[in-house]
């Protein structure tokens, strides 16, 4: 988290970055919203859900419907309390962020998105943005082509699961991450989710989890195997050109995976015998580390990452720029230094 002088976190300098010359433990920047039971973060926003609640509110920049409704950047000069609250009339199963857009998953299975659409991936078939008004254009849902069980979303993809273990993503398909057997740039740009196809995986479980990060999706299956497709560039995809799609591009793991994350130029996965595999674009194949704890979350995103541990503990590692590891410094740190973020 960064700011000018003169914010609430900001006390020296002109410039400044939580985190970076104090641990985020010694901070108490956040505002008491009340109990939170879902939250999603994109690149500039986050939105959080209110525990049993049917009331969502984001905050972060505003522009193209990012927040959800018509609003300039909230957070920055005020408070995230301060931000537009969005009333689904029911309680969310699951809500999530891609870079400048945002779904969420109702109770009665319906998906509803709002944020920048210049790819097609809210789903409605066209590249308008929605949520930049006064709300009333989010009573509009999704048409998947099935009954929606998950939803994740990812710079400018967004994936769903249907109640049958089917997977179906949409939005940017530079590397035909969306829909391998299409050269369409975009996907859910100027067609209807329900005449895009599902993705094949072939004799390949259903996946239970996805991952998404810049031209690369990846999924997890209830066997806990990992597959990768999209651009070669990107973490976890085999060979040099772009592929063919979920088929038969598993990930070598020496274990079954639990949960999958992918970032920027590398994809970890917290295995079964309570390791991590670390791999990206440049290795030949995973490299292994012991987290000081069995791992609960994973997430990754640009030259970072932080695990959730099952003793309530947080500890992040990578590029320590802007102070985003909450150590207190800048400096970068490999995933074997067992220091901690947060302890409860």
């Amino acid at each position: 988290m960064c700011g000018e002088a003169g914010s609430d976190f900001c006390a020296r300098g002109e410039y400044c970055c939580l985190g970076d010359a104090e641990s985020v433990m010694s901070s108490a920047v956040v505002p008491e919203l009340g109990p939170v039971d879902r939250v999603a973060m994109g690149w500039n926003h986050t939105c959080a859900f209110f525990r049993d609640s049917t009331l969502m509110q984001c905050w972060g920049e505003g522009p193209l419907g990012v927040l959800g409704m018509a609003a300039g950047r909230v957070g920055d000069d005020e408070f995230a309390g301060a931000g537009p609250i969005i009333d689904w009339g029911a309680q969310p199963r699951g809500v999530a962020a891609g870079a400048a857009h945002t779904c969420v998953l109702l109770d009665e299975n319906a998906l509803h998105c709002f944020g920048r659409n210049d790819s097609g991936q809210l789903g409605f078939g066209d590249t308008q943005t929605r949520g930049d008004g006064d709300g009333s254009d989010l009573s509009v849902s999704v048409d998947v082509g099935f009954d929606v069980e998950a939803v994740w979303a990812g710079w400018y993809n967004t994936c769903a699961r249907s109640d049958a273990g089917k997977l179906k993503c949409w939005g940017d398909n530079l590397a035909q991450q969306a829909a391998p057997s299409s050269l369409e740039l975009a996907v859910g740009d100027d067609e209807l989710l329900s005449a895009v196809p599902n993705l094949d995986f072939g004799s390949w479980g259903e996946p239970r989890h996805v991952a998404i990060a810049e031209g690369l999706i990846c999924a997890l299956d209830a066997e806990g195997a990992v597959r990768c497709w999209g651009d070669p560039a990107r973490d976890g995809v085999p060979g040099d050109e772009f592929n063919g799609g979920p088929a038969g591009l598993d990930v070598a793991l020496p274990a079954p995976a639990q949960t999958v994350a992918v970032g920027t130029l590398e994809a970890f996965a917290a295995l079964e015998d309570g390791r991590i595999a670390r791999w990206g674009s440049e290795d030949e194949g995973p490299s292994l580390f012991a987290p000081p704890a069995g791992v609960v979350e994973l997430v990754t995103e640009d030259l970072h990452a932080c695990a959730l541990l099952d003793d309530g503990k947080v500890y992040c590692w990578g590029l320590g720029a802007d102070g985003r590891l909450g150590y207190g410094d800048t400096d970068e740190r490999e995933p074997s230094d067992p220091s901690f973020v947060w302890e409860p």
